[in-house]
């Protein structure tokens, strides 16, 4: 751990002393326009290009010192801004084209390592919406009272299901092609952690696990 860190310190030191760390701040302000969504999808891509390759101390080193005070700047609390950005610096060990983690366990399955790594960039897409409730649901990360951070917690965990099953293409039953991006509406509205957009959500999910039930029992009936 010692080693990534100085070598984390001796970029972040360069890159202090060039002028470039000044320069990632009024490159994200700029694309972002004061919106802070636009702001926190650069944040995401830039800490994503900067983590790649690194360990996880030097990549999180990196990407706090550059891109944390940005979007501080634009009223998100420390904590969250931190979590922010350790998670996406952190997730390019999955995000092709670097993934090294994915890579690396292809190499020991023999398998293709471009197929694993895609693979597991989807099955792990959740995790690229999680960072976002950091932001605007403090109450993920333990701020607020525990109504809000019970409620938080359960929405967050149905969106996940919701978009697992998007994704994977199953949940009860089969999904069709129409009821994917329905699962995946209500797995983003869940994860917002709004009180209207929850209600979206959980709306949206009963509909569709509604559906697949009929269908499922319509199958076991044929069936039998």
């Amino acid at each position: 751990m010692t080693l990534p860190c100085a070598l984390a310190g001796i970029i972040v030191g360069q890159i202090t002393a060039t002028g470039l760390g000044i320069r990632f701040s009024s490159m994200i302000n700029a694309l972002a326009s004061n919106s802070l969504l636009l702001a926190l999808v650069a944040t995401m891509l830039m800490a994503l290009v900067l983590g790649m390759g690194m360990p996880t101390s030097a990549a999180y080193i990196m990407s706090a010192t550059l891109l944390c005070p940005s979007i501080i700047k634009l009223g998100v609390p420390a904590l969250a801004a931190h979590f922010f950005v350790f998670y996406f610096a952190n997730l390019s060990m999955i995000t092709p084209p670097v993934a090294l983690s994915s890579f690396t366990a292809a190499g020991i399955v023999g398998d293709n390592m471009w197929k694993l790594g895609l693979e597991a960039f989807k099955y792990s897409f959740i995790i690229f919406l999680i960072p976002y409730t950091f932001v605007y649901s403090p109450a993920m990360l333990g701020v607020g009272s525990p109504l809000e951070i019970i409620q938080v917690a359960v929405t967050c965990l149905i969106g996940a299901y919701g978009l697992s099953m998007a994704l994977i293409g199953h949940g009860i039953a089969p999904l069709k092609l129409i009821e994917r991006p329905l699962a995946v509406a209500a797995a983003i509205c869940l994860v917002i952690s709004e009180f209207y957009s929850d209600i979206l959500g959980v709306v949206l999910m009963l509909a569709l696990l509604g559906i697949q039930w009929n269908r499922k029992k319509k199958a076991a009936a044929q069936a039998a």
